[in-house]
């Protein structure tokens, strides 16, 4: 679970910080669709839901 959540917290936080450079990630530019303030909420919460990912997975131990 840490894995995703890692993911989708560099994914997004990285969505949202490209486009000040005209860039943009192909997987996430379906997100725009709705608009600047839609596409920042959602982006946000996939921020808060990789965090929440890897809270709750810290617990997993997968080095054994």
């Amino acid at each position: 679970m840490r894995g995703i959540g890692c993911t989708m917290m560099v994914l997004a936080i990285g969505s949202l910080i490209i486009p000040l450079f005209g860039l943009q990630f192909r997987i996430l530019s379906w997100i725009d669709n709705w608009g600047l303030a839609a596409g920042i909420g959602i982006r946000l919460g996939f921020v808060v839901l990789g965090g929440l990912l890897v809270f709750l997975g810290a617990g997993d131990d997968d080095s054994d």
